[in-house]
C-alpha cells in the first residue's frame, strides 16, 4: 500500500514512489491552507484600505425618523362669544432613563465610551477611563443645566429622577419574579423527567436531546420596555427654554421636546354635562375602529379614524360633535447627524385643525340659573305661617298638593330655558356640579370628594332625572278633558276638600284648614291646583285620552336632543294592563293629578310648555347653533362677551328636525289653558303667585309631586313669558325641594328678571301718562 508504514524488519526493495508520496501530499495541503489565509489577510487588507471610506461613509449618513405634528381640536363656544373649552399648546421634556438613573448602568456606560472611540482606541484601557470620566461629567453638566432651565435646584430635580428610577425597579422587580417562578417551574419539569433508557432507539436520543432545555448557569439580565424610553420629567416648558435645548442638542444629551396639547376648560363648572369631555383614546378603543374602518370604505369612516395619542370626546358636545371637533395630527420627517443636529425637515401630512362649534346657549342666562340653584340648594327656605302639616298621621297624604312648604334643603336641581318658536336651550342648569378640568386631571382627594357627593354632582338632571311631574301634568290633563268633550271648562264644580271620603283623595287646603275650594271651573282648578276638580273630571274622561294626549306633547319617548344622552321617561298605559300589574280606577285619578308610575325629564316638560307657548307645535330642542345648509361651513366671527373680536373660525351647519303640528289640538283649548296659567301667577289665589314680575306677565304652573318612602316632596314651576306673546318656556326643578309654590316659584321670578335684564325678554311699556 502506499500509505503503510516501513518497518526495519521489512527487507524487501523499495519503490521510489512510496517514499515521495507522503512529501506531496504535506505540500498540497501547506499550499492550499496558505491561499485560503492569504485570502482572509488580503480581504481584511482591502476591507481597512481600499473601501474604509466607503464603509465610513455608510457608518455616518444622517438617521431619518418620523414625528407626529399635533393639530388643535376645535373650540366649543357659546352664542355670546364664551369660550367653554380649547386645545393649549404646550411643551413637555422628557429625558432618556439611561441618562437619569443613578448609578449608571454598566453595559449602556460601557456603550457610550466604545461610541466614542474608534476601534484602536478601544484597545487603550487609559484612554477608555478618561472617555468614561468625560460622559459622566457631561451627565452631572446636564443634570445641572436641565435644573437651571426648569427653574428648580438639583436636589428637586434628582428627587423626580428618583420617583421615576424607583417606578422602573419595580417594573424590573416584577417581571424577575415572574421569570424566575417560570424558570423554577422548568426545572422542575426538567427534574422528574426520567433518565434515558440505554435501549432507546437513536431517533429518540436525538428528539429529546433536541427538546429538553439546557440548564443555564446564569440568567440574562431582565430589560423593560420602560428603561429604554423616555420619561416625562417636566410639562409647559418655556418657549425660551426649548429654543435653547433644541439649539444645542449635544449639550442636553437623552433630551427629547414633545409638542402636547391639553383640552382646556376656562369656565370650569359652567355646563359641565352639556360640554363634556375630551380624553386620549384607549388602546381598545383605537384597536376596534381600526377594525371598522379596515371593514368599511366609506369615505366618513376615513375621514373619522382615529391615531395613537388622539383625543375623543366623551358626553355632552364633545362626544357629540367629536366628528368636526376633532383634529387630524399630521406626519414630519426629519433628518439628523450622529450629534442629533437637525439637517433636515419636511411636512410628509399637513395636520387639519378640528372646527368650532358654537351652541345656543347664553352664558351669561346659564351661569345665572346655576347661581340661583346654588343658593337654593344651600339656603334652607323659610317654614310656613300656617299652622299644620301636609303630612298627618292621622289619614293618608294626598300629592299634588302646591301651596304647603316645608323647611327642606333640596339636593340637587335643574332649571332649563328654551325658545318656545325654535328650541333653542338658551340654558340648563343642574345643581350640584362639577368641574370639567377634573375629569382631564385630578388628584385622589379631588376626585373623591366629588364622587362621594351625596348630591350626585355626575348626573346631568336636565336629560335624564326622570321623576313625577305632580300638579304641572294638569296641563295635559286638561287638554285631554277639554278635547274629550267630556267637561264645559266653564261648569264649575264643588270642591269639598276630598272627592268622597276625607280620608283620601283631598286638597292641600282642606289638611291645612278643613275646608275646600268651593265651587271651582277649570281655569280655577288650575290657578289653585284643585286636585278634587281633576279627580273628578277623570272619572269622566278616563286613563286613556291622558295617556294619548302625553304622548302627542313628547312625553314617555325622547325629545331627540342633538347631543343625545337622554331618557324616555314614562307614560304608564291602562291597555297595556295585565293580571300581575292591574290598572284600577285609583291609577285614572293619580294619573290626572300627575303621579303613580308617570315620570318625567326637565327637558320633556319644557318642551311640553314650548307647545303650549306656541300654539301647540312640538319643537325639538337643540343645543348646537344651526345653519340653513349643513354642508356650508363657511369661516364667521363671534364677538366676545368682553367686546373682543374673536379670531375667524370655521362654525359647523346643522339641521334639524322641524317643528311639527300637535294633530287636533284646538286653539280654543289651548287659549283657555293659557288663561288658566296666567291666574296661577297674576291671581292672589294663585299657587305660583311668587313668581310674579313686576314689569313682565308670567304665565306658569306650580307643582308638589311625592315620591314617598318619607322623603320631601319634588318641587316644581313650569312657565312661559311673556304670557301675552310667549318667546321662553322655562322649567324649574328642585329634587326633594318640598312645595313648588314656596321653593320653586321665587326662583323662576329671579330667573325671569334675568331674561329681562340681558335684554333676552323687554319688560312691558308703562302707560302713557294723560
Amino acid at each position: 500500500m502506499r500509505n503503510a508504514p516501513l518497518s526495519s524488519v521489512y527487507a524487501g526493495p523499495l519503490r521510489a514512489s512510496a517514499a515521495v508520496a507522503p512529501v506531496g501530499r504535506i505540500a498540497l495541503l501547506f499550499g492550499l491552507v496558505a491561499v485560503l489565509t492569504l485570502t482572509v489577510v488580503g480581504r481584511v487588507a482591502w476591507v481597512q484600505m481600499a473601501c474604509r471610506d466607503d464603509l465610513l461613509v455608510v457608518w455616518d449618513q444622517p438617521a431619518v425618523s418620523f414625528e407626529p405634528i399635533p393639530s388643535h381640536d376645535g373650540r366649543i363656544m357659546t352664542s355670546d362669544g364664551q369660550v367653554l373649552a380649547y386645545d393649549d399648546l404646550s411643551f413637555r421634556l422628557d429625558v432618556h432613563y439611561r441618562w437619569l438613573e443613578e448609578p449608571p448602568d454598566p453595559s449602556w456606560l460601557s456603550s457610550q465610551v466604545r461610541g466614542r472611540l474608534t476601534p484602536v482606541e478601544r484597545r487603550d484601557a487609559a484612554r477608555r477611563e478618561r472617555e468614561r470620566e468625560q460622559v459622566l461629567q457631561e451627565r452631572r453638566q446636564m443634570h445641572r443645566e436641565l435644573a437651571a432651565l426648569l427653574g428648580v435646584n438639583e436636589t428637586e430635580l434628582r428627587s423626580r429622577f428618583r420617583a421615576i428610577q424607583e417606578r422602573v425597579e419595580r417594573i424590573v422587580a416584577s417581571v424577575e419574579s415572574r421569570r424566575v417562578g417560570r424558570s423554577d417551574l422548568t426545572t422542575q419539569q426538567v427534574t422528574t423527567t426520567p433518565p434515558s433508557d440505554p435501549e432507546d432507539s437513536l431517533w429518540d436520543r436525538v428528539v429529546r436531546e433536541l427538546t429538553t432545555p439546557p440548564q443555564r448557569e446564569s440568567r440574562d439580565p431582565v430589560i423593560v420596555a420602560e428603561e429604554l424610553a423616555y420619561h416625562p420629567i417636566a410639562t409647559r416648558l418655556p418657549i425660551r427654554s426649548v429654543g435653547l435645548i433644541e439649539s444645542y442638542p449635544s449639550r442636553f444629551p437623552g433630551i427629547s421636546i414633545e409638542v402636547d396639547t391639553t383640552r382646556v376648560y376656562p369656565e370650569h363648572d359652567l355646563a359641565p354635562h352639556l360640554v363634556g369631555v375630551r380624553t386620549p383614546v384607549t388602546d381598545e378603543e383605537l384597536a376596534k375602529a381600526r377594525s371598522t374602518s379596515n371593514a368599511s370604505s366609506s369615505p366618513d369612516e376615513t375621514e373619522s379614524a382615529l391615531f395613537a395619542g388622539e383625543r375623543i370626546g366623551r358626553g355632552g358636545v364633545e362626544q357629540a360633535g367629536d366628528r368636526e371637533l376633532r383634529g387630524r395630527s399630521g406626519l414630519k420627517r426629519i433628518v439628523r447627524n450622529r450629534q442629533g443636529e437637525v439637517l433636515e425637515t419636511s411636512i410628509v401630512r399637513a395636520p387639519v385643525d378640528g372646527r368650532d362649534i358654537v351652541l345656543t346657549l347664553d352664558s351669561r342666562l346659564q351661569r345665572e340659573a346655576e347661581r340661583l340653584l346654588d343658593i337654593a340648594l344651600k339656603e334652607v327656605p323659610p317654614p310656613a305661617t300656617t299652622t299644620g302639616s301636609k303630612f298627618d298621621d292621622r289619614v293618608t297624604p294626598t300629592p299634588g298638593d302646591d301651596s304647603v312648604s316645608g323647611a327642606v334643603r333640596p339636593v340637587g336641581g335643574c332649571l332649563v330655558a328654551i325658545d318656545v318658536r325654535t328650541g333653542e336651550i338658551l340654558a340648563a342648569a343642574s345643581a350640584p356640579r362639577y368641574d370639567v378640568n377634573l375629569l382631564v386631571q385630578a388628584t385622589e382627594s379631588e376626585w373623591n370628594a366629588v364622587a362621594r357627593h351625596p348630591g350626585r354632582p355626575f348626573f346631568p338632571r336636565a336629560t335624564q332625572a326622570t321623576v313625577p311631574p305632580g300638579s304641572i301634568f294638569k296641563i295635559l290633563s286638561s287638554v285631554a278633558m277639554l278635547e274629550s268633550g267630556a267637561i264645559d271648562p266653564q261648569q264649575q264644580v264643588n270642591c269639598r276638600g276630598y272627592l268622597d271620603q276625607p280620608e283620601s283623595h283631598r286638597c292641600a287646603i282642606f289638611r291645612r284648614h278643613g275646608v275646600g275650594h268651593g265651587n271651582v271651573d277649570l281655569q280655577d282648578a288650575l290657578c289653585e291646583s284643585c286636585n278634587v276638580y281633576f279627580f273628578d273630571a277623570a272619572r269622566k274622561v278616563g286613563a286613556q285620552p291622558m295617556e294619548t294626549w302625553a304622548r302627542r306633547f313628547g312625553l314617555g319617548e325622547t325629545t331627540g336632543l342633538d347631543i343625545g344622552g337622554e331618557r324616555a321617561g314614562l307614560v304608564p298605559s291602562s291597555r297595556e294592563a295585565t293580571r300581575e300589574r292591574p290598572w284600577y280606577p285609583g291609577h285614572t285619578l293619580q294619573l290626572a293629578i300627575g303621579q303613580g308610575d308617570l315620570l318625567v325629564t326637565p327637558l320633556q316638560v319644557a318642551r311640553m310648555m314650548a307647545a303650549v307657548a306656541n300654539d301647540g307645535w312640538l319643537v325639538t330642542p337643540q343645543l348646537l347653533r344651526n345653519r340653513n345648509s349643513p354642508d356650508d361651513n363657511s369661516p364667521s366671527s363671534i364677538e366676545a362677551s368682553d367686546g373682543i373680536q374673536l379670531a375667524g373660525h370655521t362654525t359647523i351647519r346643522r339641521e334639524t328636525t322641524p317643528p311639527h303640528r300637535i294633530d287636533e289640538l284646538s286653539p280654543t283649548t289651548l287659549a283657555e289653558i293659557r288663561d288658566g296659567l296666567q291666574r296661577v301667577v297674576t291671581d292672589p289665589r294663585g299657587t305660583g303667585r311668587l313668581a310674579a314680575v313686576e314689569s313682565l306677565t308670567v304665565a306658569g304652573k306650580t307643582g308638589t309631586a311625592e315620591v314617598g318612602r318619607g322623603l320631601p316632596d319634588h318641587a316644581w314651576f313650569v312657565g312661559y313669558a311673556p304670557a301675552e306673546s310667549p318667546r321662553v318656556a322655562f322649567v324649574v326643578f328642585l329634587e326633594h325641594g318640598g312645595s313648588g309654590g314656596k321653593a320653586a316659584a321665587p326662583l323662576a321670578k329671579q330667573f325671569v328678571e334675568s331674561l329681562i335684564e340681558y335684554r333676552v325678554l323687554s319688560p312691558r311699556r308703562p302707560p302713557l301718562r294723560p
